[in-house]
């Protein structure tokens, strides 16, 4: 009987996955106090006498300013921009009330700036909790890797996975209703499939899809993966030829 026991209790622990090993804070990390929420994934934290631009890593907020990145995140969830905005100052009001002049510890890992200047960072708060892995878990983020930044990548996918399932945050099931009221039918996407730009060769039909997980090949062979990947490992693309036009 002791025996089914200590398996049962087994079973449940490697069932819980990586969600249930929360991060450790390392020790003897930089601090520095909130000054400015951004977005749901962008602050501005005060290091001594300098404000530096914080992009937290392994994590992606909706779009709340209009900007590039809104066109592109409303093409890619077939989602009206009116959409991603709502679900972005959701997210961006959650952080504001976690983070908001709140005093924070930087984690760092392999690069420290992105393109844009801003440092990348995990954000540690004063009990010990890691405001990454906490957005994560009450679903008011996807989860972003990229490459080399990925020390907490596994235990990020478990949060997602346990928010999703859960309907946490932006997971829920009112957010999911109004978000598809919003999407682009599919005879819509089909009409665009038969004019493709000249250049561009269709691999593969385009299906309108619930998905939250990309891969971004970077000409400079940099890769973006955005997490879990898709359960049914379809990718649906247009590769990009040079057929000789200018």
């Amino acid at each position: 009987m002791a025996e089914r026991t200590l398996l049962v209790v087994l079973a449940a622990t490697l069932a819980a996955g990586p969600a249930a090993v929360a991060p450790v804070r390392p020790g003897h990390l930089p601090g520095g106090r909130v000054v400015r929420v951004v977005d749901g994934d962008t602050v501005d934290v005060r290091l001594g006498p300098r404000v530096e631009r914080v992009r937290l890593i392994g994590i992606d907020a909706p779009e709340v300013h209009d900007s590039a990145k809104l066109d592109r995140d409303a093409r890619r969830s077939h989602r009206s921009k009116a959409a991603i905005e709502a679900m972005g100052r959701r997210a961006t009001e959650f952080t504001a009330r976690r983070l908001g002049d709140q005093t924070v510890e930087l984690e760092f890992d392999v690069e420290r700036r992105d393109r844009y200047g801003r440092l990348l960072a995990y954000l540690w708060l004063p009990d010990g909790r890691l405001f990454n892995a906490e957005i994560l878990r009450e679903g008011y983020a996807h989860v972003l890797t990229i490459p080399p930044n990925v020390r907490y990548a596994s235990h990020f996918r478990a949060l997602q996975r346990e928010a999703r399932a859960t309907g946490r945050g932006l997971w829920s099931a009112s957010v999911a209703r109004r978000g598809r009221r919003h999407q682009r039918q599919p005879s819509e996407l089909r009409q665009r499939q038969h004019s493709p730009d000249p250049r561009f060769v269709l691999r593969q039909p385009i299906i309108p899809l619930e998905r939250d997980s990309f891969v971004r090949q970077h000409l400079d062979g940099r890769a973006d993966v955005r997490d879990p990947p898709a359960e049914d490992g379809v990718v649906r693309r247009v590769e990009r030829l040079d057929l000789g036009h200018t």
